[in-house]
Formats: C-alpha cells, structure tokens, sequence
C-alpha cells in the first residue's frame, strides 16, 4: 500500500533483532545500520534514534 507506516512496536522489534543477531554473529555492535524504505519515511524517528542513542 503507497505511503504504508510500519508499526512502532513492530519496527523496534525488527531493529532490536537486528541489532541482536548481529552482535550474536560477529561478538560485536554493528557500527552502522542502513533502514530501506521505498517512499517516504513516516515511521518515529525519535524511537529508532533513542535505540541507537542506548
């Protein structure tokens, strides 16, 4: 669906799994992580900065 908006919920899960399957993988945190959307960015910038920021 064009302009579709990932839950908030559902795109903290998807990052924090990211996130823990790469550590698990390599021993370490990843230095960078690169989110694809087609379109526009309409998900909660402040949430995905603060999972980063911790």
């Amino acid at each position: 669906m064009a302009g579709e908006k990932i839950d908030t919920e559902k795109l903290e899960k998807i990052i924090q799994d990211v996130i823990f399957t790469y550590k698990e993988q390599f021993g370490k945190l990843p230095q960078h992580v690169t989110i694809h959307r087609d379109g526009r960015w309409r998900e909660d910038s402040v949430m995905v900065a603060q999972i980063f920021k911790d």
